[in-house]
């Protein structure tokens, strides 16, 4: 760090940290203001202040509120790691480990977390005498976020563009391509997915729009010709496809892993469908620079094993 940066981060306090924080989170100085609790004239003076140190304008106002200019962008990440940081190290200090509780707050995927978490978990329930999870399934992104922000101490999702992982470190478990299921004997093994999912006798199941997942699924429809489905619906739970498929006559589209037992037993049939450079790369996110804790670790391993296990 030169001599300059090195002055301007010295001005940098933890309160400019949280205004700047608080306006990017909910795109107004308004409600920044009342989320921490300060009048809206102080939360102004420590963003005019802190664009003054930093030596650039971090947001752009206007009717629609508060939106982060590029070098806001790239800022939050390391600002939001900064306070995850510092909350756990409080939370250490407050709280000291105790060798015998396990008690993590993680995120996995929906379409992971059936495969994975239960043999983690009988691991964890082996190793440590008070084991206490949460579970947190949502999407990629709301994955990382939660990871970013420190609200998750790790995730378990697919690898994300790095524009969205600064701050953040990817370790690679697995390649998980996408594959396209129905009941067995369904026409789509017969006429092929461009006939079945264009024409809109039957459902289409993907993910919700802007997933990582759905860009995938996407390509795959469009590679075998039959563009956007005549009927669809858009969800991530696995309960809800998994009935619609095979008593709705669903057409399926969906990683791998999240079916391979139903595969396996023959309850859901593989539409063939050459689907080249579908596999998306699966694995562990954590924040750069954070400190896991026993428990943490010990649940990472456990998952890293089930994953080595898996039977997918």
């Amino acid at each position: 760090m030169d001599i300059q940066n090195l002055a301007a981060s010295s001005r940098v306090s933890l309160r400019h940290l949280h205004c700047f924080v608080a306006i990017a989170q909910s795109g107004s100085l308004l409600r920044a203001a009342e989320k921490l609790a300060i009048s809206q004239p102080a939360i102004s003076k420590r963003l005019v202040e802190l664009e003054d140190i930093v030596g650039t304008a971090l947001f752009t106002r206007g009717r629609q509120g508060a939106r982060l200019t590029r070098e806001g962008q790239r800022l939050l990440p390391y600002a939001t790691q900064v306070l995850a940081t510092l909350r756990e190290g409080l939370h250490a200090v407050a709280v000291p480990e105790s060798p015998q509780r396990a008690e993590v707050r993680f995120g996995v995927l929906p379409t992971l977390a059936a495969i994975l978490v239960p043999r983690a978990f009988a691991a964890m329930r082996d190793a440590w005498r008070d084991v206490e999870l949460e579970v947190v399934t949502a999407s990629n992104s709301e994955l990382l976020a939660g990871v970013r922000s420190g609200q998750l101490a790790f995730a378990v999702n697919r690898a994300a563009d790095p524009e969205l992982s600064e701050g953040l470190r990817f370790e690679y478990l697995f390649a998980d391509p996408l594959v396209v299921v129905t009941r067995p004997g369904h026409p789509a093994a017969r006429g092929g997915l461009r006939e079945t999912a264009a024409g809109g006798a039957f459902p289409v199941l993907l993910p919700p729009t802007g997933t990582l997942i759905r860009q995938s699924a996407d390509r795959l429809l469009d590679d075998a010709g039959a563009g956007k489905p005549g009927m669809l619906l858009q969800t991530l739970s696995m309960s809800m496809s998994r009935a619609m498929t095979l008593e709705h006559d669903a057409i399926w589209l969906v990683p791998r892993s999240a079916v391979a037992r139903d595969i396996a037993s023959n309850s859901l049939a593989v539409v063939p469908v050459s689907v080249p450079g579908s596999e998306e790369r699966v694995g562990i996110t954590t924040r750069r620079g954070a400190v896991p804790t026993a428990a943490s670790r010990s649940l990472m391993e456990n998952l890293r094993q089930a994953t080595a296990a898996r039977q997918f």
